[in-house]
């Protein structure tokens, strides 16, 4: 008969193993091509109202995207995500209306972002800077991302960045809602 004590022992050293390989450094991650996890990822947009009286969200529902992780070139590891604009959900039922009239998903299918670099920082944050695709319009976007979670197979993310809608061709309901939108988001990547 086995020992219990020994059983328990391998067990807590086996769980302290998985827990010591997770962390924050990206270079623990093996190389190669991650995909975005949709539903372990949000991303929300707030937009101020009224003066900035009010922050108005949009959760956007319906993400997709890639990261060619290469542990030794951080730098040059590159993000492509994607976002279904018909996915953003609002409040209530008019905000939602609203948010698909200006987004105009029949036009403008998709929004997109593409990396061009990241700068890594101390403690798993870094600058993420790319190009956004939004309405029709590309403009540059930096980033701010943090390294959450490094287990193996897995990456994840969040991260916070600011666009300007005038910037885009979005220019109705300036008198309402401001030009500044606060982008917040949560990304998973998943080996393939």
């Amino acid at each position: 008969m086995p020992n219990p004590f020994r059983l328990l022992a391998l067990l807590a050293a086996l769980l302290m193993a998985d827990a010591a390989r997770a962390g924050t450094d990206p270079s623990l991650a093996a190389a190669g091509v991650y995909r975005l996890d949709p539903t372990r990822s949000s991303l929300v947009a707030k937009a101020s109202l009224l003066g900035g009286l009010y922050r108005y969200p949009l959760r956007f529902g319906s993400l997709s995207g890639r990261l060619d992780h290469n542990p030794a070139d951080l730098a040059g590891s590159p993000v492509w995500i994607s976002v279904d604009p018909r996915s953003v959900e609002a409040p209530d039922k008019a905000g939602t209306r609203t948010a698909l009239a200006l987004f105009d998903p029949v036009r403008f299918p998709t929004i997109d972002f593409r990396s061009r670099s990241y700068h890594p920082e101390a403690g798993g944050r870094g600058v993420l800077a790319g190009d956004l695709t939004l309405h029709g319009v590309t403009r540059p976007l930096v980033l701010e991302v943090t390294l959450q979670d490094v287990e193996p197979g897995r990456l994840r993310f969040s991260g916070q960045g600011k666009v300007r809608r005038s910037e885009h061709g979005m220019t109705s309901g300036r008198l309402v809602a401001g030009d500044v939108i606060d982008l917040t988001f949560e990304v998973e990547f998943v080996r393939k």
